[in-house]
């Protein structure tokens, strides 16, 4: 789902929970959910040592190069830095033609998923790091079923 979804227009994924533990360093973030600005939490962590690297290697700000940097520090965090659990939520913008059908609700996205993903590495462990599975959001997600139907899509089936 990353390659597919992750800065790919129309939609927006969002990094909000990483636990992981790596080379004698344990890691706990997870975005504020600071409502002002578009930018947070893990997302702005990755846009600052992304600049801190372009600066110290004295390179011309590029976006294109910040936003390759901030998701190499990213899939490092989250994928390769023994991430017992993530949490991320995808949703899409909306079409014009759904927007004006929601007008009145000013929604400019359609919420498709919002999970925290256990990935079961601490097998002798009673917490809820013992077992791999998904810890689904209700409300504007819909909980359990609409993560199911979501992935079955998503899979194929």
């Amino acid at each position: 789902m990353w390659d597919k979804y992750l800065n790919r227009f129309p939609y927006k994924w969002r990094h909000l929970r990483i636990r992981a533990e790596a080379s004698g360093l344990a890691i706990n973030a997870h975005s504020a959910g600071v409502q002002e600005i578009d930018v947070k939490g893990l997302q702005a962590l990755s846009e600052k040592l992304a600049h801190s690297v372009l600066n110290k290697l004295g390179l011309v700000y590029d976006s294109e190069k910040i936003s390759d940097i901030e998701d190499a520090i990213l899939l490092t965090l989250i994928k390769e830095w023994g991430t017992k659990s993530y949490e991320f939520q995808l949703d899409r913008e909306l079409t014009p033609t759904e927007i004006e059908t929601n007008k009145l609700k000013k929604i400019k996205f359609k919420h498709l998923i919002k999970a925290h993903c256990y990935f079961g590495l601490k097998s002798n462990s009673t917490t809820q790091d013992s077992l791999q599975h998904l810890k689904c959001h209700s409300g504007y997600y819909g909980g359990s079923t609409s993560v199911l139907k979501f992935l079955l899509r998503e899979l194929g089936l």
